[in-house]
């Protein structure tokens, strides 16, 4: 039983984007991979509880908070900060995602740099 905000963080993560990658068309979808509904039903999703998922949801909320903010945002300054937030979030959610697959150092560094 899953969050759909748990979901959209694990499919938005590194993780999924490095599995589809190798899983699939190498070539031709890397820049921006197109799911389609088969393939997303094979890609394993961890087993967590409500509890595990929570800090995902957490994070996942403050990325829909920040990119709203971000397109209400008319002063360049602001813009720049909340980007710098986004950018500081969706590391956080990668690394909790990381975590739920207990990849090793050696794995993360794997798919960070194919990403």
């Amino acid at each position: 039983n899953y969050d759909l905000k748990f979901l959209l963080g694990v499919i938005n993560s590194k993780v999924l984007s490095f599995w589809f990658y190798y899983t699939f068309d190498k070539f031709s979808r890397k820049i921006f991979p197109q799911f389609k509904v088969r393939e997303l039903g094979i890609f394993p999703i961890p087993q967590t509880d409500p509890k595990q998922q929570k800090p995902v949801i957490d994070l996942v909320d403050r990325m829909l908070d920040l990119n709203r903010r971000i397109a209400e945002s008319r002063m360049p300054q602001e813009t720049e900060m909340l980007k710098r937030q986004i950018e500081s979030t969706d590391k956080q959610i990668d690394d909790l995602v990381y975590k739920l697959y207990d990849l090793t150092d050696k794995e993360i560094k794997i798919v960070e740099s194919e990403s």
